[in-house]
This record gives structure tokens, sequence and C-alpha cells, in this order.
């Protein structure tokens, strides 16, 4: 039980999920500062929400990749990991737009 705290896979994960909270901390609160800013700014501030989330999304995609093995890493297909960077960033993004909306489609708000 000892060697599974301090083995090298776990240190990783708890990196890994470590940088992922930092990220979707900064991607909310970029998000949360949309609302007081006003003109141009708000376009900046939602790219850079969208953005840090689809890090926090490629970085676990990524330190996975790493957990699973020596033979994995070496294997890793460069344009699929591009292609998980880009969906997490315009999924993000598309989460973030329906949020920010004033709008609300539902009868009870």
């Amino acid at each position: 039980m000892d060697g599974l705290i301090v083995s090298p896979n776990s240190v990783i994960f708890i990196t890994a999920v470590m940088l992922t909270f930092i990220s979707t901390y900064t991607a909310i609160e970029l998000l949360l500062m949309m609302r007081t800013t006003k003109g141009h700014m708000k376009r900046f501030l939602y790219l850079g929400s969208s953005f840090a989330l689809g890090i926090a999304i490629w970085t676990l995609n990524f330190f996975n990749s790493l957990i699973g093995g020596d033979n994995r890493i070496v294997s890793m297909n460069v344009a699929i990991s591009v292609l998980a960077f880009v969906l997490g960033t315009a999924l993000a993004a598309m989460g973030f737009l329906s949020l920010s909306k004033k709008s609300c489609f539902f009868p009870s708000c």
C-alpha cells in the first residue's frame, strides 16, 4: 500500500489533477470577469477562458498517456493530441457561450 502512494504514476496523476484545477479556476475567473467588463475586452476574456479550459482537458489527456506506460507515449500520435486540444477548447467555448447568454429558454427563468 505504501508503494502505491509514492509511485511515479500517482505523482504524475496528482500533478495532472492539480494543473487541471488551476486551469479550471483560471477559466472560471476569466468567465466571471466578463460580467464587469464592457466592449471588446469581453471577447478576449471569453477566448482566454475557453483556451484555459481546453488546456485543462488536454493536460489530463496528456498525463493519462504518460501514466499508461513507456510504449504508449512513444506511439502517441501528435495529430490526435492536437485534435484533442482543439475539440476540448471548442467544446469549452460552446459551453461558455451558452452560459454567457442572457436569454433563457426555460419557462422557469
